[in-house]
């Protein structure tokens, strides 16, 4: 067990640690299709032993019309339970996954983010997407997508818990 805790710790450290961000490359593959470039990009991290939450933001130019189509972000591993893009607000039937999107309280970034996202989705103005391991009802490993059409901003949450 020590083994498995500090094999994650370094392997999340190392991630933490780079500068690139794990899901610019992405973009087309979560949204299923070709947009213009990228125009800001913004980090937030929070980690424990045995957990982590990191969101990566991506803001478009304003006169983008950004419709998603099909999250194929690992389309090819089976062991991902998919929600492809819906319509905010979080359907009730994902509100575990949402929850831990949302409402995660961290660092002090990361619970301004959680705010931010939790408004997002309030408001309805934008469209959601996941993955989540092993299943709905124990979401343990969840990539969260989140497209807020208002401002033209994609944040991509990478959870583990």
């Amino acid at each position: 067990m020590k083994n498995i805790l500090f094999i994650a710790f370094v392997c999340f450290f190392a991630i933490s640690c780079q500068r690139d961000y794990l899901y610019l490359n992405e973009i087309p593959n979560i949204l299923g299709t070709n947009i213009g470039d990228c125009i800001e990009t913004h980090q937030a991290s929070s980690e424990a032993i045995g957990e982590w939450y990191y969101c990566e933001t991506y803001s478009f130019e304003e006169n983008d019309s950004i419709s998603p189509r099909h999250n194929n972000l690992y389309a090819d591993d089976a062991s991902w339970v998919r929600h492809d893009w819906t319509k905010l607000p979080i359907d009730s039937a994902y509100l575990k996954v949402g929850n831990v999107v949302i409402n995660y309280c961290g660092t002090a970034k990361t619970e301004i983010l959680s705010r931010q996202l939790e408004k997002i989705n309030t408001l309805g103005c934008g469209y959601y997407s996941f993955c989540v391991k092993p299943s709905l009802d124990d979401p343990r490993y969840i990539i969260f997508c989140m497209l807020d059409t208002t401002k033209t901003r994609l944040y991509v949450v990478d959870a583990h818990l």
